[in-house]
């Protein structure tokens, strides 16, 4: 219970503090701005795929039913598309991280 009552409140802090960040900025810093949530958000999913991989690999492989190559092709696209979709989420919070610490060279930048 206290874990996700503090999950809610940093959540909707950050919300907040991204919503008022991004009204006093003109139409091309919006635009850097989406380019580096969307940079720090694909930098997060391979970060989070290359972790899934690892953890892959502790797997041991064999039994009656052996997938041979098609299975690790879909499941390396399977992974992947898991680490995309956990990265958009923030539930590990390393893009926002990112973004927190280049958005404002980014809006500076962006306004020269």
């Amino acid at each position: 219970m206290v874990t996700e009552s503090a999950m809610i409140n940093y959540n909707a802090g950050r919300l907040g503090a991204l919503a008022d960040t991004e009204r006093k900025l003109t139409g091309a810093q919006e635009r850097e701005l989406k380019k580096l949530r969307e940079a720090s958000q694909d930098f997060e999913a391979i970060f989070i795929k290359q972790m899934l991989d690892a953890m892959r690999k502790t797997v041991p492989k064999g039994g009656i039913i052996d997938g041979g190559m098609a299975e690790e092709i879909f499941e390396d696209l399977l992974y992947e598309e898991r680490a995309k979709i956990m990265a958009k989420s923030g539930s590990l919070g390393l893009a926002d991280i990112i973004f927190d610490k280049y958005k404002d060279s980014v809006a500076d930048s962006s306004g020269k």
